[in-house]
């Protein structure tokens, strides 16, 4: 199944976020009462009904002419985080002349209240609120909408993670290969990030599967950043990994054999956070690695200690 979307934005004539649904071409729309017990209410009779992968929200912003992109929420002292991959949507809208900012205030009534209990309820849909400007600040409605209406169409294809999804059905637990792409990201110190992961509580380098369709610089920098938070530049290719010891058998019997594109860089910016997969991120001295390490990356660390040694 390709993703499922659910765009929102608030009812009113001339607000912005109304006018931009009414002519972003997508077939899933929630306008949203001005009222947060009202739109609390439709929100949850609308997902009760309906099963959605990703929400974006649409709510306008006066004074400004940049779109907005919050990357939080606040009730009192209680934040969260945004765990949608927001970089993608920044991409494109620069790519396309919007010039955008990433924020940390969503404001402190409706759009932030809204936000919040979006992300506080759904833990397994990924959410983001974008503000726009308001429409005597925006220059050609008509085109921000065809923008949007192209990043829809574009998530809305088929991901990797459901292509083995498909795969799986077929094969059941059986070995399947894959490509993986992953980032040895070294700070000033010369240590390396390592990810403990949630599934098995191993560390191992972060990263992950390709898209159907993406390059490897764009696997590495997408899956960097879901998966620790960090923006990667000047990623460098280390080495590839493949064979009898790159098998992984996951918690649920899945089992894989992936060719591992591993990239090196110290060229990164952001801060560590996690996601679902993430249980914890610990930058690591080569000569003081943890002990429960994944089998895969037994390789790489032989890799990075021989380096270390000729360096010596």
């Amino acid at each position: 199944m390709a993703k499922r979307i659910l765009i929102t934005g608030f009812k009113g004539g001339d607000n912005s976020s109304k006018v931009l649904l009414d002519k972003i071409n997508h077939k899933h729309k929630l306008y949203l009462e001005n009222d947060f017990r009202v739109s609390e209410d439709q929100i949850k009779k609308e997902t009760d009904e309906n099963e959605y992968d990703e929400i974006i929200m649409f709510g306008q912003k006066p004074l400004v002419k940049k779109i907005y992109i919050e990357l939080l929420a606040r009730d009192g002292t209680r934040i969260i985080d945004t765990s949608y991959d927001f970089n993608q949507i920044i991409e494109h809208l620069n790519e396309n002349g919007y010039k955008t900012l990433n924020a940390l205030d969503a404001g402190k009534w409706l759009c932030n209240n809204v936000y919040f209990f979006h992300m506080d309820l759904f833990k397994d849909i990924k959410v983001i609120f974008v503000h726009i400007p308001t429409l005597n600040n925006i220059e050609d409605i008509d085109d921000m909408a065809k923008v949007f209406s192209e990043y829809l169409k574009a998530r809305n294809k088929k991901s990797s993670s459901e292509y083995l999804k498909d795969l799986r059905r077929i094969v059941g637990k059986r070995p399947l290969l894959n490509c993986k792409c992953d980032c040895l990201v070294f700070d000033k110190r010369g240590q390396v990030l390592l990810q403990r992961r949630s599934d098995d509580g191993l560390w191992g380098v972060p990263g992950g599967s390709m898209e159907l369709g993406e390059t490897t610089q764009e696997t590495v920098k997408r899956k960097m950043l879901e998966e620790t938070g960090l923006e990667v530049d000047a990623v460098e290719l280390f080495n590839v990994y493949s064979g009898e010891e790159q098998r992984h058998i996951y918690p649920n019997g899945d089992q894989v054999y992936p060719v591992v594109i591993m990239f090196k860089t110290t060229k990164y910016k952001g801060n560590l956070r996690g996601n679902k997969e993430t249980e914890e991120l610990k930058f690591f001295d080569i000569e003081d690695m943890p002990g429960d390490i994944t089998r895969p990356f037994v390789g790489v660390l032989k890799d990075l200690k021989d380096i270390a040694k000729e360096r010596k």
